[in-house]
């Protein structure tokens, strides 16, 4: 079965954070996102995760998705679960 793209954002955003964020403010043309509002990063975030997820190896992006593919298979793990 094929992993949700959800899945594999979540996951992304967990492991590539700061590549993420480096990403967003390259594509919103902003110094940091605190010169940006919410709803420009919530509308942006997708656009980001899939810059950065096309900069990665093979190795890497095969791992994300194993960790995905887990977290829909187990559940997430306590520490990343809603509270």
């Amino acid at each position: 079965m094929k992993t949700p793209k959800l899945e594999i954002a979540a996951v992304m955003l967990e492991i590539h954070k700061d590549a993420i964020d480096n990403a967003l403010t390259d594509i919103l043309g902003v110094e940091s996102l605190a010169d940006a509002r919410p709803r420009q990063i919530f509308e942006q975030r997708n656009a980001a995760i899939k810059r950065v997820k096309n900069t990665l190896t093979d190795l890497e992006k095969k791992r994300v998705n194993e960790i995905a593919e887990e977290r829909r298979e187990r559940g997430n793990p306590a520490e990343k679960q809603r509270q």
